[in-house]
């Protein structure tokens, strides 16, 4: 059973790690300068998108990841 659980932390890593790639390219492609600040200041990204119509999807994938990461965290911990 704790295989599973690994899994669903692994699974929820790699939505974060996408929602935050495919964000991170939308804020080059709408505004370079301000894209730089998303490699210093985390979550920065989701800032310059927040006008978009993307923001939600991916916004929500991203705290799908996070809430995945939480919830495999606690079920092995138990």
């Amino acid at each position: 059973m704790e295989h599973i659980w690994g899994i669903v932390i692994l699974a929820g890593m790699a939505s974060m790690v996408l929602a935050q790639g495919i964000a991170g390219v939308m804020s080059f492609v709408m505004d370079p300068m301000k894209a730089m600040l998303c490699f210093v200041i985390p979550g920065f990204m989701f800032c310059v998108i927040n006008r978009t119509r993307m923001y939600r999807p991916m916004l929500g994938l991203w705290l799908g990841g996070a809430l995945a990461i939480f919830a495999g965290a606690i079920a092995l911990a138990a």
